[in-house]
């Protein structure tokens, strides 16, 4: 059985929190202006890994997928990725570089990442 990395949910917080939390009192000892700027930076990280899953589905094999997912997703070293898809290390170091060659290319061809997050009115909601 394979472990689908899509299936882990995030939680995050509103900006209506962020609004009601006094600036002395904040639990982060933050501004409501670097809270708003964490916040921004959430949603375009969202929208990267959405991207990102996106061009994976596309363009990697389900070799090269599910060996990136376990190296950069959960930090499995590429012995342990070895271990779990009865393979060689080099072997999973050889399918996790074709994967990032081909997440490269695609970042090449695909600018919307570059900022279409904010053309969706700072929704980061993704490529649809």
């Amino acid at each position: 059985m394979r472990f689908d990395i899509r299936r882990i949910k995030v939680q995050s917080i509103t900006p209506f929190l962020a609004d009601t939390l006094e600036e002395a009192r904040s639990p982060w000892h933050e501004t409501r202006a670097e809270i708003r700027a964490g916040l921004e930076k959430g949603k375009r990280k969202a929208f990267l890994l959405r991207w990102v899953r996106t061009q994976m589905d596309a363009r990697l094999t389900e070799r090269e997928r599910y060996c990136v997912q376990l190296h950069f997703f959960l930090g499995l070293t590429y012995e342990q990725i070895g271990r779990v898809t009865g393979t060689s290390r080099s072997a999973v170091c050889r399918a996790v570089q074709r994967g990032l060659r081909r997440l490269r290319a695609a970042a090449q061809e695909d600018t919307s990442w570059r900022g279409g997050w904010q053309d969706r009115g700072g929704e980061g909601r993704g490529p649809s």
